[in-house]
């Protein structure tokens, strides 16, 4: 009975390694940032941001299970979908202030990761 409680989890342990360790995940936003900022370093030092993004998305998805908190399908999906329009205007939009074009910093991979993990 108890290998059929772990299985669940050990399968989602070893996808969240196989994502970790997948090339095209956010290896890709530190790589352009490291590009853009003239730094090599950068994608080491983006470990820690990215590393605190997902933990904080994995503690909150964890507390919502935990309490049985649910977001209806239309609520969940017109919210990405919102924000995910607001990045795109701020990004391609010359009305945005450039402060906002600019390549991301530790908090803004932080933020990317925590949204892209939630």
């Amino acid at each position: 009975m108890t290998s059929d409680i772990l299985w669940p989890w050990i399968t989602i342990a070893a996808m969240g390694a196989l994502h970790g360790l997948h090339p095209a995940t956010g290896w890709g936003l530190a790589m352009a940032w490291s590009l853009r900022a003239h730094d090599h370093s950068i994608p080491l030092r983006a470990l820690l941001p990215m590393a605190a993004g997902h933990l904080a998305s994995v503690a909150l998805v964890a507390a919502a299970v935990a309490w049985g908190l649910t977001l209806p399908v239309p609520v969940l999906l017109g919210v990405a979908g919102g924000l995910c329009g607001l990045m795109v205007l701020a990004h391609g939009s010359d009305l945005a202030p450039r402060g906002l074009r600019k390549p991301a910093g530790p908090v803004g991979m932080a933020l990317w990761s925590f949204a892209a993990a939630t």
